[in-house]
């Protein structure tokens, strides 16, 4: 759902960070899909029929946590639920912001629409009216494991929009009602929303999953993208202050690297002090890792938000109940364990060391600011008058505390897990306690960029009072971002009340943009950025042009050996094109996300789509060819990554032919397709079953076979010693690495290889009989 529409539509399937803080933020209406409520209420006529044959379902009619195996009649299941909810409210602490609630709120909504929980579609409509009418619960922050989900946590919730079963139960929770605060039964009847009676397993439904930690991963995220374009920022003024070398972001660094992160910082570094007459260029002048490492040490946050975003839009579209309910009987609702948090744990783990790194690396550039041996010239602490002002000697004191309250902070959080529930919930993930200490890593980073660029602007200033710089400018954007400083932080020469200055500025760094209204331009611009996904480009009409020519001269090689031409679509089944690849080909595809009760993948040749095509149409003979796009991953052993979509000209011949007559035809046309287009070349025959027996004599094992051959494939665009270290990672015998060394470096024509092959290979009868093909198809049709 795009942010410039005027609702949000839940459907369970396409929800976004951005959705979810529209609504929890800035008040945007929320409604909901109508077919997936119908799906929602066919799962809840499954759960009903199995509660009402008195079956004995975890989660349905049963106890929960170590109480799992006590069955509850169909009669008290409503009670079960209620209990739960009164029983799990037990947080503790400061109450959560209320956009987090508003966002939790949206989050489980849009969960429960995947329709396998069972609840009736009103406690989904509840949800979404809540929202929409502004009731939201109090929930403190405090006590939440991740593992069953929130629960504490999501009880609070549910407390407010649930009813009693009797009138003895009189538990209740507190909610605003817009900014009054009032108990949730009366906020929920100023609102004119009906409490609902919770009814089987829905009190299970809205309390288990970590939800509440997703709706904080998604701010998360969002502070994120806005430091690491901060920190950019104060990275970049304070290259001005210090007169550091530029060269040190030099493009052409950062491509020998083949880090992303890295790059996109790196670039937005340039971009940043292009026009500097401070920062120099080839002056021989090294500075320290702070800032000559920067693109390294703080890239590395690019690509942990990028990790973290891709499992907060993935969480916010998933079940995380338990259990599931995918179809009418007993044996359709299965128990297992989606409400866990380890993977957002593990990923707001890795996110709060990134950003404790980066506020490291920025309070390394303050030291320097202030350190007077180590400014380039620049007075230390900042002040004129040494010894009777301060300057900025405490400022620096305040980022090295939050430093180190940050260090402490971003200790794993994920791995420090307790048994509950009578050891039955043995493994907890603790990610709800991960996401409460990014939140405080986050404030502290803001007020530690704060600091730095408070010094970064009065370095400048005092750089451009010396005679030799006082005719220099800074780069127009740095212009800029030192304007935004002094516009919330003026000049004071003397010495004064710091933390004033500081919380204003802290203020307008989370509140207010650098460079106008459009956050893109500025602390998202290494995010948002434009730009083609790696391993693709665009084609314009002149690339255009010469594609079609050359596909031109290849169809008609094509045509002229009896070629007819097919399409298939872009996509295959995974199962038919897993059934080619297996586990080496998943790790090249592209699987496609929510495609209802298909799984899809981008077909990865085109290959599989014609032997699809064959079988389901029954066709015996056929000579065709195809010329389409296919996707691959960047293959993981390779140091430079390939194309991800490119073109392929396939020719294949189905049907029975005379030993090697369509091998042959193939390799007749191969040749001929390369000459029509003018390309120099020579040609390599490879036989995988003369393979098979090299690999079996060079005593390669077994369970190798597979991991070798791929390797020895790449002969073709790599240089053996690549291949022959490739092997040995891949934990290949050094010894039979060797013994291969000698055969699959053989060169000279067709026949001498085959004449070589069989003087080694006398008493091998399988390879004979390969070599005996090749020998007809070198003497009788090799043209």
């Amino acid at each position: 759902m795009s942010a410039s529409e005027s609702v949000v539509k839940l459907t369970g399937k396409t929800l976004t960070k951005e959705d979810v803080i529209d609504v929890a933020r800035h008040n945007k209406r929320v409604v909901i899909d109508e077919l997936a409520l119908q799906e929602v209420k066919a799962c809840f006529n499954h759960k009903t029929a199995n509660v009402e044959k008195e079956e004995k379902v975890y989660g349905v009619t049963t106890g929960f946590g170590c109480f799992s195996n006590v069955f509850i009649g169909s009669k008290s299941t409503r009670e079960l639920s209620r209990n739960l909810i009164t029983s799990h409210s037990c947080a503790l602490g400061d109450p959560l912001d209320s956009v987090i609630v508003r966002a939790t709120m949206v989050i489980r909504a849009n969960m429960l629409l995947l329709a396998k929980s069972g609840v009736d579609p009103r406690v989904v409509e509840v949800l979404v009216e809540m929202v929409n009418k502004n009731v939201t619960p109090i929930v403190p922050s405090m006590g939440s494991l991740g593992s069953s989900g929130d629960l504490c946590l999501l009880a609070h919730i549910a407390l407010v929009f649930s009813k009693p079963v009797d009138e003895s139960d009189v538990d209740d929770n507190e909610a605003y009602f817009g900014n009054e605060r009032l108990p949730g039964s009366e906020a929920m009847a100023r609102a004119g929303i009906e409490r609902i009676e919770l009814g089987p397993k829905e009190g299970l439904a809205v309390t288990n999953g970590p939800t509440v930690t997703t709706a904080m991963a998604c701010f998360i995220v969002e502070d994120g993208w806005k430091l690491l374009g901060l920190s950019n920022s104060a990275c970049s003024l304070s290259c001005e202050a210090l007169m550091s070398a530029g060269e040190a972001f030099d493009e052409r660094i950062h491509k020998a690297r083949n880090q992303t992160g890295q790059q996109k910082v790196a670039k937005e570094l340039r971009r940043l002090i292009e026009g500097s007459d401070f920062v120099t260029i080839g002056s021989g002048k090294q500075d320290a890792y702070s800032i000559r490492c920067y693109p390294q040490i703080v890239g590395c946050l690019y690509e942990c938000l990028r990790n973290l975003e891709d499992k907060v839009n993935r969480e916010i579209n998933s079940v995380t109940d338990n259990p599931l309910i995918f179809g009418p009987s007993k044996s359709d609702i299965l128990s297992g364990g989606n409400f866990h948090g380890q993977q957002l744990g593990f990923y707001l783990d890795g996110f709060k060391v990134a950003l404790t790194t980066m506020a490291n690396c920025s309070e390394r550039i303050q030291s320097r600011l202030v350190d007077g041996t180590l400014n380039n010239g620049l007075p230390t602490m900042l002040t004129t008058c040494p010894g009777l002002c301060s300057g900025y000697m405490i400022g620096q004191y305040s980022s090295v505390s939050l430093v180190l309250e940050c260090r402490q902070l971003s200790n794993p959080d994920s791995v420090n897990s307790l048994p509950t529930s009578a050891n039955q919930e043995d493994h907890n993930a603790n990610c709800t306690n991960s996401a409460l200490h990014c939140v405080k890593i986050i404030r502290n980073c803001y007020y530690i960029l704060a600091i730095g660029f408070i010094m970064a602007a009065r370095g400048v200033e005092y750089r451009k009072t010396q005679d030799q710089d006082k005719n220099k400018q800074i780069s127009p954007l740095n212009k800029i971002i030192y304007d935004y400083v002094r516009k919330y932080v003026p000049h004071i020469e003397r010495d004064h009340k710091l933390s004033n200055e500081i919380e204003s500025l802290y203020q307008a760094l989370r509140t207010k943009t650098i460079f106008g209204q459009e956050p893109k331009l500025t602390a998202c611009s290494t995010r948002f950025k434009l730009d083609t996904p790696r391993g693709t480009k665009d084609f314009g009409p002149r690339e255009i042009k010469i594609r079609n020519e050359v596909i031109k001269r290849i169809s008609s090689v094509f045509e002229l050996h009896g070629g007819v031409p097919i399409d298939t679509p872009i996509f295959e089944l995974t199962e038919v094109l897993m059934g080619k690849y297996g586990e080496e080909g998943g790790k090249l595809v592209f699987d496609l996300m929510d495609q209802g009760d298909q799984k899809l993948t981008l077909r990865y040749d085109l290959t599989v789509p014609f032997a699809r095509y064959v079988a389901m149409n029954q066709i015996t003979e056929m000579k065709r060819y195809h010329i389409g796009p296919v996707f691959r991953r960047d293959n993981p052993s390779e140091a430079q990554g390939r194309f991800r979509q490119f073109y392929q000209c396939d020719f294949d011949i189905c049907g029975k032919s005379s030993p090697m007559l369509a091998d042959a035809e193939i390799l007749n046309i191969f040749i001929r397709t390369l000459q029509a287009c003018n390309i120099q070349f020579f040609v390599k025959i490879n036989d995988r079953r003369l393979l098979d027996s090299v690999l079996q004599s060079c005593g390669v094992p077994y369970d190798r076979v597979r991991a070798v051959t791929s390797s020895i494939d790449k002969l073709d665009k790599l240089e053996w010693k690549e291949v022959h270290d490739e092997l040995i990672e891949k934990g290949v015998p050094s010894d039979v690495v060797n013994n291969l060394a000698g055969i699959v470096q053989l060169r000279g024509n067709l026949g001498e290889v085959i004449s070589d092959l069989r003087n080694r290979y006398q008493s091998d009868h399988s390879l004979l009989a390969t070599l005996e093909e090749l020998k007809i198809l070198n003497q009788r049709y090799y043209v």
